[in-house]
C-alpha cells in the first residue's frame, strides 16, 4: 500500500511542503476518502484506513485498520442544540464499511450541505425540539453491522443548571462548540493541577503566532425559564509572556438569548501589570497552571469571575460564549464553570447537614441519607447536560447503583419536599 503527497497521483508526487502527519498539523488519519489517500500499485484505492497520529516527535504512535466484518460506531461533535442547528455525525465504525444508513427517530431532520442518509459523516438539522434516537447500519463484503442508541441527541434548552469541569477528556460530552476563524490553533483541552482536576479548557498563545485572533467556545443552550435569578462563575488562569509585557492577550463573555443568533458582551478581561488578570507574575516560558496558587482568587493577581446573569432569567435558550484575542502571550486556562441560580425567593432550603451523600467522589454508586424529614423526598440526579438520569422517592435512604452511561463528571442532585429544595453536586471519577 502506497500514500500519495496531498494532490498527488501516479504521476505527480504531490504537495511536499503539505504532507506532514500529525495532531500538531491537524492531520491524524487517512484513507480512501482523505487527501492524500492509500492507493494501489495500480492505483486503485488502498483500502486501508490509519487513524489517531499522535504528535510528532521521536516516537509516534497511530492505528491501522483493515477491511473485515464491521462493528458499527458513530459520534457527534455536539449532543444538546437548537432547532436548525447544524450537527456533524461521524462515522466510527471498524471494519471500513463502504455504505452506510443514518435513520433519525423521530423523523423531522434535514440534510445539510449535501450530504443524505447515506453518507459517512451527514451533516444534519433537526426542526423540533426533543430527544432523538439514532440508527446506524453500515455494511461491506464482510456483513452489515447497526447500532442504535436512544436518547442520543437533544434539540432545545435542557435544565438550567449548568456545570463544567472538562474532566470527562472532550469538548463534545459537554456539547461545547468551538468556532475558529483562521483555522490556526484554538481552543483545546490542556493538563493542569491546584484547583481539584486534571483538565482545563484554554488556548496556548505561547505557540500561536498569529496576533488578533478571536476564537470562541460556545457553550451549549440552557433553559433559566423557571428562575427568578442567575449567576455564571467561572475559574481562569493567565500570565504574560515576559518578553511581551506590558502587551496582554484577552478573555471576552458573552451571552446569546437567541440560542446563538446574536450576542451581548457581558465582560471583558485582560492585564494591566497589576493583577487586574493576571494570576501569575509574567512569565519567560510557557505558563500552565500546577498548583493552586497559580489558579485566580489563590495567590498573586486577579480574583474569579462572577458575572450577574438575572437580567436573562425567565427566558429560554440561552447560551454563554467565551472569546480570546491573541497576543503572543500565554495560554489563557478558563475551569469549573457554573450557572447556578435559585427556584425563587421564597425557596426554603434543607439546612445542609439534613442531605448526606457518600462515596462523594464516587465510582457512580452512592447512597444519600436524610436526616430530618419524615415525609418523602422527591429525588432527580442530572448529568452535566442537564439530562435527567434517576428520578425517585424515598423517606430516610436510598442507594443508587452506577449506570454504565454515567461518565466522569459532576452530578447535581435535587431534593424537593415539604421543608423546601435544595441541590447537591455528586463526583464521579
Amino acid at each position: 500500500v502506497y500514500v500519495f503527497r496531498p494532490d498527488g497521483s501516479l504521476t505527480n508526487t504531490g504537495n511536499l511542503n503539505n504532507a506532514v502527519f500529525g495532531t500538531d498539523y491537524d492531520r491524524t488519519e487517512f484513507n480512501d476518502y482523505t487527501n492524500p489517500n492509500a492507493f494501489l500499485q495500480d492505483g486503485s484505492f488502498g483500502g486501508i484506513y490509519i487513524y489517531d497520529v499522535s504528535s510528532i516527535g521521536d516516537s509516534m504512535t497511530f492505528s491501522v485498520d483493515f477491511p473485515g466484518q464491521t462493528q458499527a460506531a458513530f459520534s457527534s461533535d455536539i449532543k444538546v442544540a437548537c432547532v436548525g442547528e447544524a450537527i456533524h455525525f461521524y462515522d466510527e465504525s471498524t471494519g471500513i464499511p463502504d455504505s452506510w444508513e443514518w435513520t433519525f427517530e423521530p423523523a423531522v431532520a434535514t440534510y445539510l450541505e449535501g450530504s443524505d442518509s447515506t453518507s459517512k459523516n451527514p451533516i444534519v438539522s433537526f426542526n423540533q425540539e426533543g430527544t432523538y434516537a439514532i440508527t446506524l447500519s453500515v455494511s461491506n463484503d464482510f456483513g452489515p453491522s447497526t447500532i442504535h442508541q436512544t436518547d442520543y441527541l437533544n434539540i432545545g434548552s435542557l435544565f438550567s443548571w449548568f456545570t463544567e469541569n472538562f474532566e470527562s477528556g472532550a469538548f463534545t460530552n459537554g456539547s461545547w462548540s468551538i468556532e475558529n476563524p483562521d483555522d490556526g490553533i484554538t481552543w483545546g483541552l490542556y493538563n493542569v493541577g491546584g484547583n481539584g482536576g486534571s483538565l482545563a479548557a484554554g488556548i496556548d498563545f505561547r505557540n500561536y503566532y498569529s496576533i488578533g485572533q478571536r476564537d470562541r467556545l460556545i457553550s451549549m443552550p440552557f433553559d433559566l425559564s423557571n428562575l427568578s435569578n442567575a449567576n455564571l462563575s467561572f475559574e481562569h488562569a493567565y500570565a504574560q509572556n515576559t518578553s511581551m509585557v506590558p502587551y496582554t492577550d484577552s478573555l471576552i463573555v458573552y451571552l446569546s438569548d437567541d440560542c446563538g443568533l446574536s450576542w451581548l458582551r457581558l465582560a471583558a478581561y485582560g492585564e494591566d501589570g497589576n493583577g487586574s488578570f493576571a494570576t501569575h507574575e509574567p512569565t519567560e516560558d510557557a505558563f500552565f497552571p500546577l498548583v493552586a496558587t497559580d489558579w485566580c482568587g489563590q495567590g498573586w493577581g486577579s480574583l474569579c469571575n462572577n458575572i450577574n446573569l438575572s437580567n436573562w432569567a425567565g427566558q429560554r435558550d440561552i447560551r454563554i460564549a467565551f472569546e480570546t484575542f491573541s497576543f503572543y502571550g500565554n495560554p489563557i486556562l478558563i475551569d469549573n464553570i457554573e450557572v447556578s441560580q435559585y427556584v425563587s425567593q421564597e425557596e426554603n432550603l434543607f439546612a445542609g447537614n439534613d442531605v448526606q451523600i457518600f462515596p462523594n467522589p464516587s465510582s457512580g454508586s452512592f447512597t444519600i441519607n436524610m436526616t430530618q424529614p419524615d415525609e418523602p423526598v422527591q429525588f432527580r440526579m442530572y448529568n452535566p447536560m442537564g439530562q435527567l438520569l434517576f428520578d425517585a422517592k424515598f423517606n430516610k435512604t436510598i442507594s443508587v447503583e452506577k449506570q454504565s452511561s454515567w461518565t466522569p463528571g459532576i452530578y447535581l442532585l435535587h431534593f424537593n419536599g415539604k421543608e423546601g429544595h435544595t441541590v447537591k453536586k455528586l463526583i464521579i471519577d
